[in-house]
C-alpha cells in the first residue's frame, strides 16, 4: 500500500487550522486613538463632503499627489507641527499664490481665494480636521 505524502501534509494542515480557529485575540481596552477616530468619524465624513463641495478634489486626492498634494501626505507633513493647523487653515483660506503664504508644495501654487470657491474660517478648520484624520 502506497502512502501519499501530500495526504499526510493535508491532515497536519487541517489539524493546525482547526486548532487555530479556537484561538482568540486577547482583548484590549480602546486606545485614545481608537476613541478619537470613532468620535471624529462624522467630522471626517463632513470634511470629505466639504472638500467635494469646495472643489478641493479637482486638484487633490486622498491618497496620491495630483495637481496638488494628496491629503494623506499633507497630514503626514503637518499634523505633528506645533503650528501645522494654523498654516493649513491659512493656506486653505488664501491659497499659496498669495502674499500671506510663505511656502507652497510642488511647482504649481494653490490659487488664491479670489479665483476659487471661498472658504471661511470654520470650513477651513473642518477641512484641516478631515485632512488630519487621514494621517
Amino acid at each position: 500500500m502506497k502512502t501519499n505524502a501530500w495526504g499526510a501534509v493535508g491532515v497536519i494542515v487541517a489539524v493546525w487550522i482547526g486548532g487555530c480557529a479556537h484561538v482568540q485575540e486577547p482583548s484590549r481596552e480602546p486606545s485614545r486613538e481608537d476613541t478619537a477616530m470613532s468620535a471624529g468619524a462624522p467630522a471626517a465624513l463632513d470634511g470629505a463632503a466639504l472638500a467635494e463641495s469646495k472643489e478641493c478634489m479637482s486638484c487633490h486626492s486622498v491618497e496620491v499627489d495630483k495637481i496638488g498634494p494628496g491629503f494623506r501626505n499633507v497630514a503626514r507633513r503637518f499634523a505633528d507641527l506645533n503650528n501645522g493647523r494654523e498654516l493649513l487653515v491659512n493656506v486653505i483660506r488664501t491659497g499659496t499664490d498669495s502674499a500671506t503664504a510663505f511656502w507652497h508644495w510642488g511647482s504649481i501654487k494653490m490659487p488664491s481665494d479670489a479665483s476659487r470657491a471661498p472658504v471661511n474660517e470654520a470650513e477651513a478648520n473642518a477641512l484641516v480636521d478631515y485632512i488630519f484624520s487621514l494621517k
